[in-house]
């Protein structure tokens, strides 16, 4: 509400005579008061505008990821992740546990074995929002990555210069969920050890 100045000024004027007899002389002696001055100054009144307190908002912090366990090649273990999927036929490599996902890498997969494995985690269950993908260039596997979406193609071409030295053959993607809250991420790239993550679709 806008401030409101409200003066108000009153003044009241009294005159009056007093006439006084004085005895023995005979004269009349008129004294006049000069009148008083009664203004009357009303103090302003203010009017405050009201103070609104703002809310707060409450901060929900998100569960941080914590690190539970780490296994050693050869150990596949028993938890709530590895009980959604099939134990993979290949050679089990190191591998480790969060609160969040578990992650393993396997260690000699061809690339016929990994989408076999693919084909697998879909009779599983995990065969909703199924993406398949194979690339055979730096510039189609970047392409492929949502982290990128906003770059363009100057910004692209520089990052795939950086990643000369790391040759790039032939590799397939396999990602999908169970409709339960569960995501899986096969990776597997000729030359490199092979992942498979799953992990909590909130985490």
């Amino acid at each position: 509400m806008s401030r409101r100045i409200l003066t108000i000024a009153l003044a009241i004027a009294f005159a009056f005579a007093l006439t006084l007899s004085l005895g023995g002389c005979g004269d009349k002696n008129k004294v006049e008061d000069e009148p008083e001055d009664l203004s009357v100054e009303v103090e302003e009144v203010v009017e405050e505008e009201p103070v609104v307190e703002e809310e707060e908002e409450e901060v929900i912090e998100e569960d941080e990821e914590e690190f539970l366990d780490y296994y050693e090649a050869g150990e596949w273990p028993d938890n709530e992740f590895t009980k959604l999927i099939p134990k993979p036929e290949f050679e089990v490599g190191e591998s480790f546990l969060t609160t969040k996902k578990y992650m393993a890498m396997f260690e000699n997969v061809t690339m016929d074995e990994a989408k076999k494995y693919g084909e697998q985690l879909q009779a599983a269950g995990f065969n909703k929002n199924v993406q398949i993908d194979e690339f055979t260039t730096w510039e189609e596997f970047i392409r492929s990555d949502p982290d990128f979406d906003d770059f363009t193609d100057e910004e692209i071409a520089e990052f795939v210069a950086e990643m000369e030295d790391l040759e790039m053959n032939q590799s397939y993607n396999f990602e999908a969920d169970n409709g339960a809250g569960y995501l899986i991420d096969v990776f597997w790239m000729e030359g490199y050890s092979t992942s498979v993550t799953v992990k909590r679709a909130d985490g």
